[in-house]
């Protein structure tokens, strides 16, 4: 599968995460070296925090939501 089909498709699943952790490792060559099952963790971490992450993110904007004052 050609690499820009598998970052369609993961955008298209909404897995950003994972889609950029993939692209990182691409770049980086210290990941060549790891075996699939330790990039494939790595690629999950990443979409796990990166879901995370987001949805600390919208906490935080509700909590804040009630305080502000419209003006």
């Amino acid at each position: 599968m050609m690499h820009q089909q598998t970052m369609d498709k993961l955008r298209e699943m909404t897995l950003n995460g994972l889609a950029a952790a993939w692209l990182d490792q691409q770049a980086q060559a210290d990941y060549a070296g790891l075996g699939f099952d330790e990039r494939f963790g790595l690629l999950v971490d990443a979409e796990w925090m990166s879901r995370q992450n987001a949805r600390m993110k919208r906490n935080l904007k509700e909590a804040v939501s009630p305080w502000r004052t419209s003006s």
